[in-house]
């Protein structure tokens, strides 16, 4: 019997015990809506399966490969998937409570409105990532890569991100409110609308971000820097200009309205 029929007799209930497909072969196989709880499919090959709507709650995945494949609606809560492979996976409202992502490779992977409150995303790599009005409040996202992800209208409330790359990421209209961003790098980040109350920035980089109506009230701004930042919004106003900017004063920054 092979991997595929494995997995195919345990869900037609055959009785197989406690189901081990460490190292399956599943590659682009259907198992949509699939009830794979539990299950261990560690370093197993699952790139381009369709587990549409699947319930992969508390299933071991470490080191498998998912690229490419469809994770959309799955309950993935628990899961761990330190180590894995779910670059261009399409995980659009996917649930990922609590879910260990330790090192995971996503690169370009769909997470729009996509649950991860309280999952681990240590060291991962998310670059060019879409998650817009994702939900990752108090995620640890620590050490990972982010570089031009687009996190627009996500929630980050009590999110940890030390040490974060965030280059060229599209934050516009996303609450990091309380979160920790020590050290964050958001050179040429779109902070449009971004709300960074009450969070800690000491050290972050903020160089060339545009920052028109970002709100950084009692945020915590020791250390950070900015360089050359595109931070004026112009708008006509009777025949005038109305300049809206953002100037460093100590360690916070004000907004200063200057008419012209």
């Amino acid at each position: 019997m092979n991997d595929k029929e494995k997995i195919l007799e345990y869900l037609r209930g055959g009785s197989m015990g406690e189901l081990n497909l460490c190292w399956a072969d599943l590659k682009g196989m259907y198992l949509s809506k699939a009830n794979l709880s539990g299950v261990d499919l560690s370093f197993s090959d699952l790139s381009g399966a369709n587990l549409l709507g699947a319930n992969l709650k508390d299933a071991k995945l470490i080191g498998a490969n998912l690229s490419g494949a469809e994770l959309s609606r799955a309950d993935l809560s628990g899961a761990n998937f330190s180590g894995a492979d779910l670059s261009e996976a399409d995980m659009y409202k996917t649930k990922l409570v609590s879910a260990n992502l330790l090192e995971a490779k996503m690169l370009n992977v769909n997470l729009k409105q996509a649950n991860m409150a309280d999952a681990n995303l240590l060291y991962s790599n998310l670059t060019g990532a879409l998650l817009i009005g994702a939900n990752l409040p108090y995620a640890d996202l620590s050490y990972a890569n982010l570089s031009s992800v687009n996190l627009s209208s996500a929630n980050l409330i009590f999110a940890h991100l030390t040490d974060v790359k965030l280059m060229g990421a599209n934050l516009s209209g996303a609450d990091f409110s309380k979160a920790d961003m020590t050290e964050v790098n958001l050179s040429n980040a779109n902070l449009t609308e971004t709300d960074f109350s009450d969070a800690n920035l000491s050290l972050a980089i903020l160089d060339n971000a545009i920052m028109t109506k970002t709100k950084f009230r009692n945020a915590n701004m020791k250390g950070s820097s900015r360089k050359e930042s595109n931070i004026i919004t112009i708008k006509p106003k009777n025949e005038h200009r109305h300049y809206s900017i953002m100037k460093p004063v100590g360690a916070r920054y004000i907004r200063m309205n200057l008419i012209g």
